[in-house]
């Protein structure tokens, strides 16, 4: 989308997330989860930034803050891992039923496994997520979005699991949206395939949707975006595109 995240922006946030949680590192030091520091950091415009050279600055801030790792920290993670895995036997023991079958996993599994509730997503800014509330009325929405430009796989059964599943567990709604951008490559026969094959594994779409039904609502989106700074519209060629992308240079 045209946005440029600079190294000095990368250290700026770093710095401000390691300054927040100053007191809690100096007492865990290398025990505090690095995956929640990085969450902290990969929000709002980072999010569009290098992950691999934010995970390489906060990693030497982190160093310059605690000093190398010693042995006790080690210890400490090795100790913690042992504890973990003893955990995941115990649990994966619970699961195990009467007669030393293994228990399968549920939809209802899933509600509280991965996702926040819509009124605990702390991701967007306050703003935004109250207009998102007010118009959801804090239900949860999902989308099984297939191109129907060939016949479903068994990738597809999987994200129709997820979505149709985590929806129906959570009490929400789940639209099957057709991603029909590709006029050229889509066939009427591919849609009712997909219908076929959403009904047979027992979903019931709330709504059925088609993404060209949104095209010129699109375009103004992307024409404000343009008119904001947000975004540009790039005229290379495939070529000079990728050309640039190997070199990293921006878009003229």
């Amino acid at each position: 989308v045209g946005i440029v995240v600079t190294d000095e922006e990368v250290e700026e946030a770093v710095d401000a997330v390691l300054a927040a949680k100053k007191g809690e590192l100096l007492k865990r030091r290398y025990d505090f989860p690095l995956g929640l520091l990085l969450g902290s950091v990969m929000v709002q415009r980072m999010r569009w930034a290098d992950g691999k050279k934010v995970k390489d600055c906060l990693e030497k801030r982190l160093i310059s803050l605690l000093g190398p790792q010693t042995d006790e920290d080690r210890a400490k993670k090795s100790g913690k891992k042992r504890k973990e895995e003893k955990e995941k036997g115990k649990e994966n023991k619970e699961k195990e039923g009467a007669n030393g079958e293994k228990k399968q996993a549920t939809v209802g599994d899933i509600k509280t496994a991965f996702f926040p509730k819509p009124t605990a997503n702390k991701l967007n800014p306050k703003n935004l997520l109250e207009r998102h509330l007010k118009i959801t009325a804090g239900r949860v929405q999902t989308r099984f979005p297939p191109e129907p430009n060939g016949y479903l796989h068994i990738g597809h059964a999987k994200s129709m699991n997820l979505n149709f599943g985590y929806a129906r567990a959570a009490d929400g709604v789940c639209y099957l949206r057709f991603d029909d951008t590709n006029p050229e490559a889509e066939k009427q026969e591919y849609i009712e395939s997909v219908l076929d094959n959403v009904n047979w594994l027992g979903h019931k779409p709330w709504k059925i949707t088609y993404s060209s039904d949104y095209f010129e609502e699109l375009y103004k989106f992307g024409v404000q975006l343009i008119q904001q700074g947000d975004a540009y519209a790039d005229h290379q060629t495939a070529e000079e595109m990728s050309e640039y992308r190997e070199k990293k240079m921006n878009s003229p």
